[in-house]
């Protein structure tokens, strides 16, 4: 009885997958995947469609109508539940109290070291990394944290030869 039951699950689990697998072939990119051949400009085309081509113009307005406020530039605190931002063209300051909290959600930038030459050639930072319109043939990623392993993941499945300098043993 237990084998019997253990195969059935098998099969089903089987066929599950198969049909996981069935529908990865009808999404343009996957289904190249799904039969061993990645299609670079399909996973980059669909990358982009998911991106909204980086214009986070209709995100934007979906968030405004739902009564989201945005306002752009640099903000920084000013007492107790305040914050003063500064529009990016640095012409005009808005004064913000919150009613309960201030989250701070500051995003980040990243920092080229102080290696000689490294300026100079032009360093990709994750944006530029996860923007990129073609394969690099060669990458190098300074670092083995959760985006430069993600990174080098990615190019090296579209066929990228990736090495990855890091400190640590």
């Amino acid at each position: 009885m237990g084998i019997a039951r253990t195969g059935h699950v098998f099969q089903a689990r089987l066929c599950y997958d198969l049909q996981r697998l069935e529908e990865a072939r009808q999404v343009d990119g996957a289904r190249q995947a799904a039969v061993g051949n990645l299609g670079v400009e399909a996973v980059l085309r669909r990358r982009n469609f998911y991106v909204d081509n980086w214009d986070d113009h209709n995100l934007t307005k979906i968030m405004e109508e739902g009564g989201v406020h945005i306002i752009r530039g640099h903000g920084r605190l000013d007492g107790r539940k305040r914050v003063i931002v500064t529009s990016t063209d640095g012409v005009r300051t808005t004064l913000l109290v919150a009613r309960h909290a201030i989250v701070l959600s500051t995003g980040s930038t990243s920092t080229i070291p102080d290696v000689p030459g490294l300026v100079q050639a032009s360093p990709w930072n994750s944006r530029n990394a996860s923007s990129a319109k073609k394969v690099p043939q060669r990458l190098a990623i300074m670092g083995d944290g959760a985006v430069a392993c993600e990174m080098a993941d990615i190019w090296s499945s579209l066929g990228a030869k990736v090495t990855i300098l890091s400190r640590n043993a």
